[in-house]
C-alpha cells in the first residue's frame, strides 16, 4: 500500500529519510564484516567508514526524536 500524499514537509522529510536509510542498510547488508568494517575517508572521526558513519546517523536520528518529543 502506498503511503498518503502530503504536503507537510515534516512528512516528507520523514518519509525521505526512511527511505534513503532504509536503502543503506539494505545495501550495508550485502557486505562482509571486514567491508562494513574497514576504515575509508569518510564520515565522522579519525576511523572514518561505514560503521561510523551508520552509527553516527541512527546515534542522530534518536536525539533528534528525543528533541522533538520534547525529551
Amino acid at each position: 500500500m502506498k503511503p498518503p500524499v502530503t504536503s507537510d514537509p515534516y512528512e516528507i522529510l520523514l518519509a525521505h529519510n526512511l527511505w534513503a536509510t532504509r536503502g543503506l542498510l539494505e545495501r550495508c547488508a550485502e557486505l562482509t564484516e571486514e567491508q562494513f568494517g574497514r576504515s575509508i575517508p569518510i564520515g565522522p572521526g579519525e576511523r572514518g567508514g561505514l560503521r561510523a558513519t551508520l552509527t553516527h546517523m541512527v546515534s542522530a536520528m534518536g536525539r533528534w526524536a528525543d528533541r522533538i518529543k520534547g525529551v
